[in-house]
């Protein structure tokens, strides 16, 4: 570790969590600076931990001038649990610099600036009590050597894999916060046999997945497994996964086909369901043309309510369990079966082996769309919306994009994450 300190004027969000600053124009050192804690606008004092040829990362000693817009974090875990970055800043300048981030990556990093600008929607939507599904680490009692800890049950610390022992999460919904209490009370159960656990509450239900470890197949994958009967016991929706295979499903406390699974604990689904209404409502305004591929459609997002409104959608996804939970949910909407068509599969094989139509929606996963991007035809498909929860693989989807023939004509930044370095968009692309 350096032993310099360096005094810093903090410029903006950097994607991760981190804050970009540049040293005092006296200082003969001007590389950026990265660090957690601060806010745009701040003068801050670092110690310098990472040298690098073109930028410095460290740790924040003290604020020498602070924002208006810092506020003490109201959340005991703060700054040990690796869930939240920005709790030390008030809601609505955290969504301002995150629209501002948006912004600036697509000028640095794509060369694009949208002519209609980079817009923020859903300022209201709420900033605490949002998530409807966490995904908790349950640790082994003892841990560090010499400690007599009990068993734990948490999210990361910031870079590591200890786990912060908590009791309640406050981006969660109150009945998540529940079941965790639940769940805290069969950990003596649990820690030997269980790696994580997801919970997820759907239409007002709780639906717990338990994630083996990778040394208890052998000690859960049957009746007399402790930990399969306390949780069966607890909980009325329940499934127990190796990786993401489930072994056994309970729905209502009746044992169903794993395979049949009613609901797909554990996989792909938004966790903001204000935020994701918000999210739907705007693509539904966008698509510009009567027929729609919507490449990684999930159980039918946007899929669904697209058809609804009259549209012709291919949905393609290459999870069998949501493909299924879309059609079942096409079929209770009474959707057309002319009208929504679910293709299983491969995004990237389909659009090779498959004509697209005029819009193409993308919602891709945090690695992005690639080899999808580098496929479309600017000739057949003149619209392109692109949904993204990784900012810097949609700057480099993008650019391949206008490589392609699209125009980046406007994009929007909807806070689905509050207190989170992550952020969702929504691009436009036409040709």
């Amino acid at each position: 570790m350096s032993e310099e300190q360096v005094k810093i004027h903090v410029t903006g969000l950097a994607h991760g969590g981190e804050v970009i600053g540049r040293p005092e124009e006296t200082s003969t050192d001007q590389r950026k600076v990265f660090v957690r804690g601060g806010i745009p606008g701040e003068q801050v004092l670092v110690q310098v931990t990472e040298e690098h040829k073109n930028f410095r990362r460290g740790v924040l000693q003290s604020v020498v001038v602070a924002s208006p817009h810092r506020t003490l974090a109201p959340c005991p875990y703060f700054g040990a649990c690796g869930g939240c970055d920005y709790q030390h800043i008030s809601i609505s300048a955290q969504r301002s610099f995150k629209r501002e981030m948006v912004e600036s990556m697509l000028k640095r990093q794509a060369g694009l600036s949208p002519s209609g600008g980079v817009h923020l929607l859903g300022e209201s939507l709420p900033s605490f009590e949002y998530r409807r599904r966490v995904t908790l680490h349950v640790g082994r009692a003892g841990g560090a050597a010499g400690s007599s800890s009990g068993p734990k049950l948490g999210f990361y610390r910031e870079g590591s894999g200890d786990v912060v022992d908590l009791s309640v999460c406050m981006l969660a919904t109150p009945k998540i916060n529940c079941t965790i209490q639940q769940l805290r009370g069969l950990l003596p159960v649990l820690e030997s046999s269980i790696d994580a656990l997801v919970i997820e509450e759907h239409e007002g239900d709780i639906f717990v997945a338990a994630k083996l470890r990778e040394d208890a197949l052998e000690r859960v994958d049957h009746e007399e497994s402790p930990a399969l009967k306390a949780l069966s016991e607890e909980f009325d929706n329940l499934a127990i996964l190796d990786h993401e295979r489930p072994l056994f499903s309970q729905y209502k406390r009746q044992p169903e086909v794993v395979e049949q699974r009613v609901f797909p604990t554990g996989r792909f689904s938004q966790i903001n369901t204000e935020g994701n209404a918000v999210l739907v409502e705007q693509v539904l305004k966008l698509v510009s043309h009567p027929e729609v591929t919507d490449l990684y459609a999930g159980a039918g997002n946007f899929s669904l309510p697209l058809a609804a409104s009259g549209r012709l959608v291919d949905a393609v996804e290459l999870d069998k369990e949501l493909i299924e939970m879309g059609e079942r949910l096409a079929f209770s909407n009474r959707i057309p079966s002319d009208r929504l068509f679910f293709h299983l599969g491969s995004c990237e094989q389909f659009v090779q082996r498959n004509p697209l139509r005029a819009t193409v929606l993308l919602d891709p996963p945090r690695s992005g769309a690639d080899a999808v991007a580098k496929a479309l035809d600017s000739k057949v498909t003149k619209q392109v919306i692109y949904v993204s929860c990784g900012l810097p693989t949609l700057c480099r989807d993008a650019k391949t994009l206008t490589a392609r023939g699209y125009t980046l004509k406007k994009a929007w930044v909807v806070d689905m994450f509050a207190q989170t370095h992550h952020v969702e968009t929504i691009s436009l692309f036409e040709v």
